[in-house]
């Protein structure tokens, strides 16, 4: 799941894209808003995400907090559309940003991980602590989401970060403070098809594995069939991994999908050193041992394996 956030004054926002308890940030002295129109780029590999959005304020004239706006996060920045417009004895400032955002994803519970997507806005100048939060006109567009997401919660907060160092400010005394605009979106998962498509290799590549328990190793020929079957199977389980790592990223964290190969992985060794211990047998003139090994193996594999699938399965759905 991922969840997105810009800090700002305190609120919360319901998920049909506006905030609760509007009118204490109207009254704040420059209140900012902030309304999302696109997430896109969804990017575990380079932990990031990107976002379009407006952001605005009404202020006293000359005194625009948009103009030392500063986002923090934002790898990637570009603004526009900025302008200001006389309103009474007021100004009302807005401008359009199209950011690339970091993010650190988490996908050890993949697909059932929860992921929260962090904007964080600083606001620098001498009236920073008057600017409230615009609840009533910040929101987000209904068809924001990504193909396979679903919003499930969405936050602006004002928020105010102290800082362990002054900054060289003769008038501080060793520490400062920043406020910032914190935008949060949470986003949930609405299928596990991609799930089904990063594993589906692993899941084939051990049937074929278990398949060689039906083999016979009577013969060299069939032997070496057997062993080239497994050495296939392994070979396929490695390269589907790599596709994995490639796909969903920190490759220092073991994924759900990590630990599924991971079991494979040891199931097809295994499986190796059974026929070596049939070949040994058929050699010795054991054969009705072996078969009866062979044949119990199989049984005792694919139901274990289907059981420590089922259990990384409903342990990663409950943490995530």
């Amino acid at each position: 799941m991922v969840a997105l956030v810009v800090l700002v004054s305190p609120g919360a926002w319901t998920l049909d894209g506006r905030t609760k308890g509007g009118n204490s940030a109207q009254a704040a002295g420059c209140p900012i808003g902030v309304y999302v129109t696109s997430l896109r780029d969804l990017d575990p590999v380079g932990d990031s995400f990107g976002i379009d959005f407006w952001v605005w304020s009404v202020h006293p004239p000359g005194d625009n907090p948009l103009e030392s706006l500063e986002f923090v996060n934002a790898k990637q920045i570009e603004t526009r559309l900025e302008r200001t417009t006389k309103r009474g004895d007021r100004e009302w400032s807005r401008l359009k940003a199209r950011a690339t955002v970091l993010h650190d994803w988490d996908v050890t519970d993949f697909p059932f991980d929860r992921q929260t997507l962090t904007l964080d806005l600083g606001i620098a100048g001498s009236d920073a602590k008057a600017c409230g939060v615009d609840h009533a006109g910040s929101g987000y567009d209904k068809g924001i989401a990504p193909e396979g997401w679903r919003i499930a919660a969405f936050d602006v907060e004002r928020h105010t970060r102290e800082n362990a160092t002054d900054f060289g400010d003769p008038a501080r005394s060793g520490r400062s403070a920043q406020e910032h605009v914190l935008v949060t979106v949470e986003l949930q998962r609405e299928n596990v098809v991609g799930f089904v498509k990063l594993v589906a290799g692993v899941y084939a590549a051990t049937a074929i594995a278990l398949l060689s328990f039906l083999m016979a190793p009577d013969q060299a020929p069939i032997f070496s069939g057997r062993l080239t079957v497994l050495v296939g199977a392994l070979f396929a389980t490695v390269v589907n991994m790599q596709v994995g790592n490639s796909v969903l990223g920190s490759p220092e964290e073991v994924s759900l999908v990590d630990e599924i190969h991971i079991v494979a992985l040891a199931y097809v060794f295994v499986a190796a050193i059974m026929a070596v211990i049939s070949w040994r047998d058929y050699g010795s003139g054991r054969a009705s041992r072996a078969r009866r090994r062979d044949l119990v193996s199989l049984c005792v594999f694919g139901a274990s394996f289907m059981v420590i699938n089922a259990i990384l399965i409903v342990l990663a759905a409950v943490a995530g």
